[in-house]
Formats: structure tokens, sequence, C-alpha cells
């Protein structure tokens, strides 16, 4: 489903941001394509450091990263 289209009144902004207000979208996908997960960084409190999610865990990987509560649980290892 395709969203709306709102009109939008050209007086108030330049034609040459609106073009690139229609770009934003593509580039934040674009942003977050190659990232694994659990390794996005954020802004904000707790910075590039916050958790963001899981990964499984590979061979080499640091075992204090390893999150026990869901191997507990789904009987996988997890990395944080």
């Amino acid at each position: 489903m395709k969203p709306p289209t709102l009109e939008i009144d050209e007086s108030l902004f330049p034609l040459s941001f609106l073009r690139l207000l229609s770009l934003v979208p593509s580039a934040a996908r674009r942003m977050h394509a190659g990232v694994a997960d659990g390794r996005r960084a954020t802004r904000g409190e707790g910075g590039r450091y916050l958790f963001r999610g899981h990964r499984a865990y590979r061979p080499g990987d640091d075992l204090r990263r390893v999150d026990w509560n869901v191997e507990a649980r789904l009987g996988r290892l997890l990395v944080r």
C-alpha cells in the first residue's frame, strides 16, 4: 500500500529541499543494510554501546558477552 501524498505549499519550502526530503527513507534503509544485528550504533543516552539486540554466538566471541539467561530459556548461545 502506497502512503498518501500530501499537498505541500512550495512557497514554504524550496523545491530543492523537497527533492532531498524524498530521499530520506531510502538513505535510512541503506544506513542499516550492511550492519549486523546487535551492532547498530545509536544516538542519545548510552551512545554506540547501547544494547540493540542479540546475534548468534560465533567461535572466538568473548564468553562474557553470551546472554546466559537466553541460553537457559532457548538452549541457544546468543551474544549481546
